[in-house]
C-alpha cells in the first residue's frame, strides 16, 4: 500500500516535450490587462450534527471476526485482552505494511463509524479502508502519537477512492459495503519500531458528525499578524507559458491571454516563493529563478527565495547533495554551502531583487543537502536528534552565515512537511534552536485531500503547538486543494474531500478563501503560499490541484485570495 506522504516527482522529461511542442507553434496574441476575476459565492450551511448509534463491537467477549495479515518479512498478530480490547501487534519492515480486517454486513446501513483506540508503543500510520462487494476501496489517513489513546468519529463521505483501486461511478456507494480494513503503513515512512495498537469499541452510526474544526476557529487570535502574505509558488509560469493544449497555450482568464504574475496581483496576491536549485542553466537555476523572481517583482509581489542546497527535486522523501559536494566531509561541504550562499545573496543584491525572506532547503524533516535519514533508518525524534539533526543544523547554520555575509539584515524560514504531526514539528524546531540555527519563521507544508479529515484537522494543533513551545511566526509554505478528483500517477491518492469543500472547482474556491481567511486571523501566521498554480499543463499529475483549468483558463479560486471568506 503506498504510502501518503506529500511527495514530487522530477518532471524534466514531460517539460521537455512540452517545450519541444512549443518550439513549433504559432506565436501567442499579447497578453491584456489583468482581470479582477467575480467574487467567491457564499456557500449554504449544511445540515445539523446529529448521529444515532446502529451497531457497535466492544470486544468484551472476544474478537470473533476479525483477522490479520502483513506483507513480506513483516508479522501481525491479534489478540483479545480480557479487559475487553482488541490487541494488534505488529513488526514492520521498510516498504511493508500490515492489516486488520473485519467482514461487516452492518457497513451497509452506516454513514460513519467512530473508534476508539491506542498506539501503545510508537507513533503510527494507519489507513482505514471501505471496500465495496465489487473490490473497490475508498480509505481514510489516521494518524496516532506514541502512547496516547484517541477517538476518532468519521463520515464515510470523507473517504477518498484508493489510487490503486478502481470504481465504475467513482463514488463510495454505502449500500455496497461489505468490510472493514485498517492498514498501519508505518514501514512506508521509516524503520519502525514494533507496536501494539488497541482497540476499545467500534460504532457504526446512521447521521451527520459535528464537523471537524479544519478552520482553526478554536485557536484564533483577537490580533492578526500583521504584513500576512498571500503568496504563491509559480515556478512553472514560463512553462506554462509555452506549455501545449490543442488549439491554446498560455495562460487565460476567459477569452483573454494574460500574464498569471499580473493576474495574481490584480486579485490579492501579494508574495511569491521562488525555488531556486543549485547550477546556472536550466529549470529552477540561478538564471531561471532570478528572471522570474524580476518577474514577480516587478508584478508586485514581494519574493522570497528557498535555496534547495540540491540539483533537482529535494523534499521529505529525499535530500540529494549537489553532484560536485556529494563526496565531501561534513565541514567540506558547509564551507561549499557557505561560499555557495554567500555567491547566492549576492547575486540577487547585484541584480536589484529584493528578497523578502531565504528558506534554507525545503522540507527538511529528515535532512538535507545529502544528510538523510532515508526509508530504511529510524525516523524518531530521538534518533534523529542523535544522528541527523546535528549535521543538518551544522549545514543550516553555514547556509545562513554565508547569505548574512552578502545581505546581514536577512531573516530565515526553516520549512518541514509534518503539519500533521505537532509533536514532531514541535520537536524538530526546538532541537534547530538549541543547535544554534537563527532562523525567524517556521514552516510547513499543507495539503488536507492528501490526507483527509482527520489528520487535515491536525493543523490547528500543530499551531497551537508552535505558538505555545516554540514561539516564532508559521508560514504555510506549500498549500493545495483540488478541483477535480486526483488519478494521476504519484499524488493519486490526494482525493480525499473535506466536508462542505467538494472537489470541483467551486469547492476549491470556497476551501482557499475560508483557509486564507482562517490563517489571517491567528496572529501566529505570517503567509500562506499556494503551490504550483500554474501547473495546469501537467494533465491528471497536478492539473486537478492547478488553478487554470486544463485549457490554461483561471478557475474561480483565483479569485478567493482576495476574499474574506466563501462563507
Amino acid at each position: 500500500m503506498r504510502h501518503a506522504h506529500p511527495v514530487r516527482l522530477t518532471l524534466s522529461l514531460v517539460l521537455f516535450a512540452f517545450l519541444i511542442l512549443a518550439c513549433n507553434l504559432s506565436p501567442l496574441p499579447p497578453t491584456g490587462p489583468a482581470p479582477t476575476l467575480p467574487p467567491v459565492s457564499t456557500r449554504l450551511a449544511g445540515p445539523a450534527p446529529a448521529i444515532t448509534p446502529i451497531a457497535a463491537e466492544g470486544f468484551d467477549a472476544g474478537i470473533e471476526g476479525w483477522w490479520d495479515g502483513a506483507g513480506e518479512g513483516a508479522s501481525s498478530q491479534v489478540s483479545w485482552d480480557p479487559a475487553g480490547r482488541l490487541l494488534w501487534s505488529v513488526e514492520l519492515v521498510p516498504k511493508q505494511a500490515a492489516w486488520l480486517i473485519r467482514e461487516w454486513p452492518a457497513l451497509s446501513d452506516a454513514d460513519g463509524l467512530t473508534l476508539r483506540l491506542a498506539s501503545l508503543d510508537r507513533a503510527g500510520f494507519y489507513v482505514l479502508g471501505l471496500h465495496e462487494a465489487d473490490g473497490s476501496v475508498y480509505n481514510l489517513s489516521l494518524y496516532l502519537d506514541a502512547g496516547e489513546s484517541a477517538t476518532h468519529t468519521v463520515d464515510f463521505a470523507w473517504f477518498g477512492l484508493q489510487g490503486d483501486s478502481e470504481d465504475e461511478n467513482d463514488q463510495l456507494d454505502r449500500d455496497q459495503l461489505v468490510r472493514l480494513s485498517l492498514a498501519d503503513i508505518a514501514g512506508f515512512l521509516g524503520a519502525p519500531a514494533p507496536n501494539r495498537l488497541a482497540i476499545d469499541e467500534v460504532v457504526l452510526w446512521q447521521g451527520t458528525p459535528e464537523p471537524p474544526d479544519l478552520l482553526c476557529a478554536g485557536s484564533r487570535s483577537s490580533t492578526p499578524i500583521e504584513g500576512f502574505r498571500t503568496g504563491v509558488d509559480a515556478n512553472y509560469v514560463p512553462q506554462g507559458e509555452m506549455g501545449f493544449v490543442p488549439g491554446r497555450r498560455g495562460y487565460w482568464a476567459g477569452e483573454d491571454r494574460v500574464d498569471p504574475l499580473e493576474l495574481f496581483a490584480a486579485n490579492g496576491v501579494d508574495a511569491f516563493r521562488v525555488r531556486l536549485w543549485v547550477g546556472k542553466k536550466g529549470d529552477s537555476k540561478l538564471d531561471y529563478a532570478t528572471d522570474l523572481a524580476r518577474r514577480a517583482q516587478a508584478a508586485g509581489l514581494r519574493p522570497y527565495l528557498v535555496i534547495f542546497l540540491s540539483e533537482d527535486w529535494s523534499d521529505v522523501n529525499k535530500q540529494p547533495a549537489p553532484t560536485a559536494w556529494a563526496s565531501l566531509s561534513l565541514d567540506e561541504r558547509a564551507d561549499a554551502v557557505r561560499t555557495y550562499a554567500r555567491e547566492t545573496a549576492q547575486h540577487f543584491i547585484d541584480q536589484g531583487i529584493q528578497i523578502d525572506y531565504y528558506e534554507i532547503g525545503n522540507e527538511i524533516d529528515y535532512g538535507i543537502c545529502g544528510v538523510f535519514a532515508d526509508e530504511t533508518q529510524p525516523r524518531d525524534v530521538a534518533s534523529l536528534r542523535a544522528k541527523v539533526w546535528p549535521d543538518e543544523a551544522l549545514l543550516i547554520q553555514a547556509a545562513i552565515a554565508g547569505v548574512r555575509e552578502a545581505d546581514p539584515a536577512a531573516r530565515f524560514l526553516l520549512h518541514i512537511a509534518a503539519s500533521w504531526d505537532p509533536a514532531f514539528a514541535a520537536a524538530f524546531f526546538q532541537a534547530m534552536t538549541e543547535l544554534g540555527v537563527e532562523y525567524e519563521y517556521a514552516g510547513l507544508s499543507y495539503y488536507p485531500s492528501a490526507f483527509g479529515v482527520p489528520m487535515a484537522a491536525r493543523l490547528c494543533e500543530t499551531l497551537d503547538r508552535l505558538r505555545a513551545e516554540v514561539g516564532k511566526p508559521v508560514v504555510i509554505a506549500e498549500a493545495a486543494y483540488p478541483a477535480a478528483p486526483m488519478t494521476g500517477d504519484m499524488f493519486e491518492e490526494w482525493r480525499n474531500p473535506l466536508p462542505g469543500y467538494p472537489l470541483t472547482p467551486e469547492g476549491q474556491a470556497w476551501w482557499l478563501a475560508d483557509f486564507l481567511a482562517a490563517m489571517r486571523a491567528r496572529g501566529d501566521v505570517l503567509g500562506v503560499y499556494y503551490f504550483s498554480p500554474g501547473f495546469y499543463f501537467s494533465g491528471e499529475l497536478w492539473g486537478p490541484l492547478a488553478l487554470f483549468d486544463g485549457e490554461g483558463r483561471a478557475r474561480p479560486a483565483i479569485a478567493s485570495f482576495a476574499a474574506p471568506s466563501g462563507r
